[in-house]
């Protein structure tokens, strides 16, 4: 079988098996948001807490990162952490690296692990910080 045979064939297949799915979807209901994104940013690194009313992530823009906390209940966005200069660099979205408590209430990030790897554990309701700080190597 030759490629074009093989490319009609795979697209075939799945407009078949999709396209019943395709017509039955409906919106969602309530009314629409619209996200605000801004344009030099980079969103990456996005954990959602364990019970779901809550979503954390990280926003980098032009090399300046923040790590921020959406309540999806009430659209809050808060700024939990934030780090580095702008500037005109080749960036590096390998951190910070976030996680979640397993009871949703606080959040752990790992910032720059190739110089000093620093763990931050903050509670989101207190706001109370625990540092740790460990030579990379």
């Amino acid at each position: 079988m030759d490629f074009v045979t093989l490319n009609r064939n795979y697209i075939s297949f799945y407009r078949a098996r999709y396209i019943e799915e395709y017509k039955n979807q409906n919106e969602p209901e309530g009314d629409k948001k619209k996200l605000k994104n801004k344009k030099e940013s980079v969103y990456y690194e996005t954990k959602i807490s364990p019970d779901g009313t809550k979503i954390a992530y990280v926003e980098n823009s032009l090399g300046r990162y923040r790590i921020k906390v959406l309540d999806t209940l009430s659209g809050k966005v808060t700024k939990i952490y934030a780090a580095e200069p702008k500037m005109e660099r080749i960036q590096d979205y390998s951190y910070p690296v976030i996680g979640w408590h397993p009871n949703g209430k606080a959040l752990t990030f790992l910032l720059n692990p190739k110089v000093l790897c620093t763990c931050i554990f903050t509670r989101l309701m207190t706001n109370h910080w625990l540092k740790r700080h460990e030579r990379a190597g």
